[in-house]
């Protein structure tokens, strides 16, 4: 299957089977309309291939009620994006996003969670803050 064909999801579905780095404290920013009910040992599998930060600037694209900010505090493997390839990010249908740090994280990754903000939190840094660890599939 070329790559040109698939669509952007795909295409990062694809890379995130090729891991380039394992790397310690990635970041996700995410907003959403309701808050989301995670607690501390709850494990999460992410559902698709999903963009992660690597100690860089990215930029949340929907902006609903409710920020959270993931970090993995352990090492996590990943596809890291070369923003000099400008053929992937042609497929991928990003644009000026030199300034980004971006990795990717493959659909199946799983995650326990080590600690979730509380409402007063929230009250007082205007996000949600969720720390995972990753979990090695044996």
């Amino acid at each position: 299957m070329k790559m040109e064909k698939l669509t952007p999801q795909q295409v990062k579905e694809t890379l995130a089977q090729n891991v380039t780095a394992k790397i310690k404290e990635l970041t996700r920013g995410i907003e959403v309309d309701y808050t989301l009910d995670y607690e501390v040992g709850d494990i999460v599998t992410v559902e698709s291939a999903e963009s992660w930060s690597n100690d860089g600037l990215f930029t949340v694209e929907n902006i609903k009620e409710y920020p959270y900010s993931f970090i993995i505090n352990n090492e996590a493997p990943c596809h890291v994006l070369d923003y000099s390839d400008e053929e992937i990010c042609h497929m991928l249908g990003a644009t000026d996003c030199e300034h980004e740090k971006e990795v990717i994280i493959a659909k199946g990754t799983k995650f326990r969670v080590t600690d979730v903000s509380t409402d007063d939190d929230f009250a007082e840094m205007g996000f949600y803050k969720v720390e995972l660890e990753y979990i090695e599939e044996d």
